[in-house]
Protein backbone atom coordinates (compact mmCIF):
# COMPACT_ATOMS: atom_id res chain seq x y z
CA UNK A 1 0.00 0.00 0.00
CA UNK A 2 1.31 3.47 -0.99
CA UNK A 3 0.44 6.42 0.98
CA UNK A 4 0.93 10.04 -1.02
CA UNK A 5 0.31 12.91 1.30
CA UNK A 6 0.11 16.45 0.23
CA UNK A 7 1.96 19.70 2.27
CA UNK A 8 0.54 20.57 5.48
CA UNK A 9 -1.99 23.81 5.25
CA UNK A 10 -3.45 25.48 7.95
CA UNK A 11 -6.76 26.52 8.29
CA UNK A 12 -9.02 28.26 11.36
CA UNK A 13 -12.17 28.27 13.34
CA UNK A 14 -12.69 31.40 15.04
CA UNK A 15 -13.24 33.27 18.31
CA UNK A 16 -16.90 32.55 19.12
CA UNK A 17 -16.97 30.30 16.20
CA UNK A 18 -17.68 26.72 15.57
CA UNK A 19 -16.86 26.13 11.76
CA UNK A 20 -14.04 25.98 9.80
CA UNK A 21 -13.43 28.55 6.54
CA UNK A 22 -13.78 26.16 3.62
CA UNK A 23 -10.63 23.85 2.48
CA UNK A 24 -9.66 22.79 -0.87
CA UNK A 25 -7.38 20.25 -0.94
CA UNK A 26 -6.58 20.62 -4.37
CA UNK A 27 -7.82 17.07 -5.30
CA UNK A 28 -9.27 14.15 -4.19
CA UNK A 29 -8.34 12.35 -1.13
CA UNK A 30 -9.21 9.36 0.70
CA UNK A 31 -8.63 10.32 4.22
CA UNK A 32 -7.51 14.11 6.09
CA UNK A 33 -5.04 13.99 8.99
CA UNK A 34 -5.82 16.90 11.27
CA UNK A 35 -3.41 18.18 13.75
CA UNK A 36 -5.94 19.35 16.47
CA UNK A 37 -4.96 21.92 18.67
CA UNK A 38 -6.20 22.77 22.39
CA UNK A 39 -9.58 23.75 22.75
CA UNK A 40 -12.66 24.50 24.56
CA UNK A 41 -14.58 20.62 25.27
CA UNK A 42 -16.36 20.14 21.95
CA UNK A 43 -16.83 17.37 19.44
CA UNK A 44 -15.37 18.15 16.00
CA UNK A 45 -16.21 16.66 13.06
CA UNK A 46 -15.97 16.86 9.12
CA UNK A 47 -18.67 18.43 6.68
CA UNK A 48 -18.15 17.81 3.10
CA UNK A 49 -19.48 19.72 -0.13
CA UNK A 50 -18.59 18.53 -3.73
CA UNK A 51 -18.57 21.90 -5.18
CA UNK A 52 -16.38 25.19 -3.62
CA UNK A 53 -19.14 27.11 -2.58
CA UNK A 54 -21.89 24.36 -2.30
CA UNK A 55 -23.90 22.71 0.91
CA UNK A 56 -22.05 21.19 3.06
CA UNK A 57 -22.88 17.96 4.83
CA UNK A 58 -21.71 15.94 7.79
CA UNK A 59 -19.72 12.99 6.93
CA UNK A 60 -21.63 9.90 8.18
CA UNK A 61 -20.25 6.78 9.97
CA UNK A 62 -16.97 6.35 7.90
CA UNK A 63 -15.96 9.62 9.48
CA UNK A 64 -16.59 9.71 13.60
CA UNK A 65 -17.57 12.59 15.51
CA UNK A 66 -14.43 13.12 17.72
CA UNK A 67 -14.58 14.25 21.18
CA UNK A 68 -11.76 16.97 22.17
CA UNK A 69 -11.28 17.60 25.94
CA UNK A 70 -7.53 17.83 26.03
CA UNK A 71 -4.55 19.46 24.44
CA UNK A 72 -3.19 19.09 21.51
CA UNK A 73 -3.34 15.92 19.62
CA UNK A 74 -3.61 14.35 15.45
CA UNK A 75 -6.31 12.16 14.30
CA UNK A 76 -6.88 11.06 10.42
CA UNK A 77 -10.77 11.13 9.29
CA UNK A 78 -11.73 9.13 6.10
CA UNK A 79 -13.51 12.01 3.89
CA UNK A 80 -14.03 9.36 0.89
CA UNK A 81 -12.71 11.29 -2.22
CA UNK A 82 -13.79 14.36 -1.43
CA UNK A 83 -12.04 17.38 -1.99
CA UNK A 84 -14.28 20.30 -0.23
CA UNK A 85 -14.37 20.65 3.32
CA UNK A 86 -15.29 22.19 6.41
CA UNK A 87 -14.00 21.43 10.33
CA UNK A 88 -16.84 22.04 12.74
CA UNK A 89 -17.31 21.73 16.75
CA UNK A 90 -20.37 21.91 18.48
CA UNK A 91 -19.55 24.30 21.29
CA UNK A 92 -18.32 28.05 20.27
CA UNK A 93 -14.23 28.21 20.96
CA UNK A 94 -12.54 31.16 23.47
CA UNK A 95 -10.32 31.90 21.19
CA UNK A 96 -8.73 31.26 17.36
CA UNK A 97 -7.91 27.64 16.74
CA UNK A 98 -5.50 27.14 14.31
CA UNK A 99 -5.54 23.67 12.59
CA UNK A 100 -3.05 22.01 10.39
CA UNK A 101 -4.21 19.80 7.81
CA UNK A 102 -3.21 17.64 4.99
CA UNK A 103 -4.56 15.06 2.34
CA UNK A 104 -3.68 11.90 1.92
CA UNK A 105 -4.40 9.52 -0.45
CA UNK A 106 -3.68 5.88 -0.72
Amino acid sequence: MTYTAMQWQTVNIANAGTLSSAVDLGRIYDMIQLDIPAMNVCSLSITVSKIPGGTYNTLGASSPVVPVNVGSFQEVFKIGGHQFLKIQCDNAQAANRTFYYRGIAI
